[in-house]
């Protein structure tokens, strides 16, 4: 077995009306580089109100590689910056640009997380390119006012050569 971490050459985003839009990085690959997606405003939790605020989603792609062999399993690792009070709300692999599988998000991802996906039927290595990843967070529970920041969102693909 044989383990590949590639990583997205762009990132968009898809925000509704009622939504938090994203400040968005041009330079998406490296982590801890401070070239990070960003809420152009902070989500909040007050006491007592239960309303819940998600941002838009990120849509992470570009991936790619050079190298042959069966894949075996794909991983999703997230970087981001959620200040312990900012939840998952949608953490998707996508084909083509559409979701597709289960979504992956947990309340207790934290800052850097390891998500185990399915491999989509007809991905293999050869056609990694037409996968993205999709994120999406909330508000949590606690009272706060925070932003979220995402760094990167990297794919872990495991192998036979």
């Amino acid at each position: 077995m044989a383990t590949l971490i590639l990583e997205p050459t762009r990132v968009t985003q898809n925000t509704g009306a009622s939504q938090v839009a994203w400040s968005l990085t041009s330079a998406p690959q490296g982590r801890e580089d401070y070239n990070r997606c960003g809420t152009v405003r902070a989500l909040k939790t007050v006491s007592g109100i239960s309303d819940t605020e998600t941002t838009g989603e990120l849509l992470w792609a570009g991936y790619s590689t050079t190298a042959t062999g069966t894949l075996t399993a794909i991983q999703i690792r997230v970087y981001a910056s959620k200040q312990s009070r900012i939840a998952d709300h949608t953490i998707k692999l996508t084909v083509d640009g559409t979701a597709t599988g289960s979504n992956l998000a947990r309340t207790d991802s934290g800052n850097d997380y390891l998500y185990s996906a399915v491999i989509p039927n007809g991905i293999t290595l050869n056609t990694i390119n037409r996968l993205g990843v999709l994120t999406q967070y909330r508000n949590g529970a606690v009272p706060h006012c925070d932003h979220c920041y995402v760094d990167t969102v990297w794919l872990k693909l495991t192998y036979t050569p």
